[in-house]
């Protein structure tokens, strides 16, 4: 039944979405916080689903997200004199060359059917990646996005909330599948707040102390999942976003006022866990980092052995017997014929399992592609005039090296969340570019209409 409904809906609300969108701005506005809280809140059907397979995808999923992307590019398409359509965004080409080889790797596939459900998956990532980069046009447009923002870290935190004093959960994950995916996905944009409400100008004090609240609670968010790697990685891209916000031609006494406060904030978080941070970092298992060697090592013969890779999205099979991958894997014995016998896990650094599965050269374009987002996204930030485009910027950058840095340690960057974050923080990037030439354009005159857009400054 639930098939039905989605191709029903398929084949006629997303013509009619398409339609709607089209003919109202409002509308248009309105659905940028609808598309980035379905990022956190995924509504999804999947077909062929293996749910019990241990892979970065167990099926066909198709996410209200998808939908929603879709209902949008045909809006697009209609109004596309409007918009002025760019078939080949930048980063596009990297992107498809890492599809391309990872696709390969099929040859080597075990499974080839779990191949074509992650390449399923990044047809629909760039969907969004490339919707997104055409679909805000204007300063007003980017507010309603920071909207969005204020409005998934909200939920995050009540959900966090209702299962730590509700549920009793000591290391609380939100709506997403684990912890460490929760951390990244609010770290990222605890780096964007940071910085947007450190490097505004124009903002009034009640204003500052919004986006202040709303900071402090991101970094409760980490703090509640008590993660080692989210809590340090925190840190250092704060850090960076205080390195490049704080030099001496940029202090100002409000700019002061709010690392002040920013401090005393965190400094207060930090006090009222410290405890349980404590304990966290005198407890964790041994067997943790043991667990990560062992599958590195996997993951290394498995490359050396197939320099094309195992196969996409093939780890979580070929982890196992009766390949050999594993063998030096310790496993738990037992002498029941009828009991199943211990699995392997997933190798956890994006980076290993991306060499493993699809060989050193799909690695070398993966990496191009995380990191050549970031430094478009620092260069913005050198280069722009608009000082909230420049802010924007600066916490994209910071945010993206935290968490690459962290994924030398997990695999999460492959999750649908936290790959539906990704394609929409590049996205953004482009639109920022974009918004930032559009304002270097324009002439010294009166201020903009929108509350983000500011006079032209002359040097």
């Amino acid at each position: 039944m639930k098939y039905l409904a989605f191709f029903a809906f398929l084949v006629v609300g997303t013509p009619l979405l398409a339609l709607v969108l089209s003919r109202s701005a409002r509308l248009r506005n309105a659905v940028i916080p609808l598309l980035v809280f379905l990022t956190v809140k995924t509504v999804d059907i999947n077909f062929v689903s293996m749910e019990f397979y241990r892979g970065t995808a167990k099926g066909f999923e198709v996410s209200l997200i998808d939908i929603l992307a879709l209902g949008m590019l045909g809006a697009l398409w209609l109004r596309r004199q409007q918009f002025k359509l760019t078939p080949w965004p930048p980063g596009s080409t990297v992107f498809w060359l890492y599809f391309a080889f990872s696709a390969l790797s099929v040859v080597n596939a075990g499974e080839p059917l779990f191949v074509a459900f992650e390449l399923f998956k990044m047809v629909r990532m760039y969907l969004l990646f490339w919707v997104v980069s055409h679909w805000i046009q204007n300063p007003r447009q980017l507010q309603w996005f920071l909207r969005a923002v204020a409005l998934v870290m909200l939920y995050i935190f009540y959900e966090m909330l209702n299962q730590k004093y509700r549920m009793g959960m000591w290391q609380a994950k939100g709506p997403f599948p684990h912890q460490n995916s929760l951390v990244m996905y609010v770290n990222l944009f605890n780096c964007l707040l940071f910085s947007y409400v450190l490097n505004q100008k124009r903002s009034s004090a009640a204003i500052s102390l919004f986006w202040l609240g709303l900071l402090a609670v991101g970094m409760l968010c980490t703090v509640f999942t008590f993660s080692r790697g989210g809590m340090l990685f925190l840190a250092l891209g704060l850090a960076l976003v205080f390195v490049f916000s704080y030099t001496p031609s940029q202090i100002s006494l409000r700019k002061t006022a709010v690392l002040l406060l920013a401090l005393t904030m965190g400094g207060a978080i930090a006090w009222k866990a410290s405890d349980s941070i404590h304990e966290r970092f005198e407890t964790a298992p041994e067997e943790s980092m043991e667990v990560r060697q062992v599958l590195a090592i996997a993951a290394l013969r498995m490359v050396a052995d197939k320099p094309l890779g195992i196969g996409l999205n093939n780890f979580g099979l070929k982890i196992n017997p009766p390949y050999p991958y594993g063998d030096h894997i310790p496993r738990k014995e037992s002498n029941d014929p009828e009991e199943e016998e211990e699995k392997g896990g997933l190798v956890e650094t994006a980076y290993l399992m991306v060499a493993a599965e699809a060989g050193w050269h799909s690695l070398a374009l993966y990496v191009i592609l995380l990191w050549g987002f970031a430094f478009r996204a620092f260069r913005l930030f050198f280069k722009a005039q608009n000082p909230v485009y420049k802010a924007l910027a600066l916490g994209l950058a910071a945010g993206q090296v935290s968490i690459y840095l962290e994924t030398c340690f997990e695999w999460v960057l492959k999750q649908s969340n936290n790959f539906y974050q990704l394609m929409l923080v590049f996205a953004l990037i482009l639109v920022l570019e974009r918004l930032e030439r559009q304002s270097q354009k324009q002439t010294p005159g009166p201020r903009l209409g929108s509350r983000l857009a500011v006079r032209k400054v002359r040097h």
